[in-house]
């Protein structure tokens, strides 16, 4: 055992292990022998697999986007206008808090064209959105069938990159976002069998639209918003909309 005394002056020495730092100080650390210390390791039994929706957010937050988070009510114009199916499929709410609430959703865009709007409305025009929702509507309007499916919505607009010195401007169009979707499949390692074929969807640009098949199966569509709505909208920017099936998603093999 040592007696050690603290001159005054070293307000900074308090407990033991000041006292040892300051005789190896003086000892020299190149004298101290090295060694590994061994550190004991338990495998845990627990499930790192992460669910594919953490996956799919991911990847797109690391691709620039950001999630929105939407209700899955609506009110009845905004269904109508971007409904995918017959106007009797859609699901009306008996007792809706009001009339902005009244049906619910059929697809993801008439949410995410609500989120456009308000970023637009405060000078936000380079926008890059996505939602994992639920969205529903009546499968047999004769026997009160209700579907109810999750699903994927991707909407780009504006500038690629914030505008400086170094960048050119470039604009958002079909195939930035239709390589976000290739990139998204690839590195889900789903995108082996991805095909994109023309199509036709009502509130899409025709011409600029395309069917997305996996496995030779339709799981969603992609294409640029429809020249009326944009101008309905009081915009002079292009909208990329791509909406896939999230459970058709899960199915498909890696």
């Amino acid at each position: 055992n040592y007696l050690v005394q603290i001159p005054s002056f070293r307000r900074d020495c308090t407990r033991e292990i000041d006292i040892v730092e300051e005789l190896i100080r003086g000892y020299g650390y190149d004298q101290i022998p090295e060694t590994i210390c061994s550190v004991s390791m338990n495998q845990e039994h627990f499930n790192t697999h992460m669910p594919l929706d953490n996956q799919v957010k991911n990847l797109l937050l690391g691709m620039g986007y950001h999630e929105a988070y939407n209700f899955s009510f609506m009110n009845q114009e905004s269904v109508k206008k971007f409904n995918l199916f017959s106007q009797d499929k859609i699901l009306t709410i008996k007792n809706p808090l009001n009339k902005e609430f009244d049906v619910l959703r059929t697809g993801l865009f008439a949410s995410l064209s609500q989120n456009f709007i308000l970023n637009q409305d405060r000078g936000h025009f380079d926008v890059f959105l996505f939602e994992i929702g639920k969205t529903f509507w009546m499968e047999n309007p004769t026997h009160k069938t209700i579907t109810e499916k999750k699903k994927l919505g991707i909407l780009a607009s504006g500038l690629l990159k914030p505008k400086n010195w170094a960048t050119s401007l470039q604009k958002v169009d079909f195939y930035n976002v239709k390589g976000v979707v290739e990139d998204l499949f690839l590195a889900l390692k789903k995108g082996e069998n991805l095909e994109f074929q023309r199509g036709e969807i009502a509130f899409l640009h025709p011409g600029k639209t395309a069917l997305i098949f996996n496995n030779k199966k339709p799981i969603g569509f992609i294409g640029e918003i429809h020249p009326d709505i944009l101008i309905e909208y009081q915009t002079k920017e292009s909208i990329v909309y791509a909406e896939i099936d999230f459970e058709a998603l899960q199915e498909t093999k890696s």
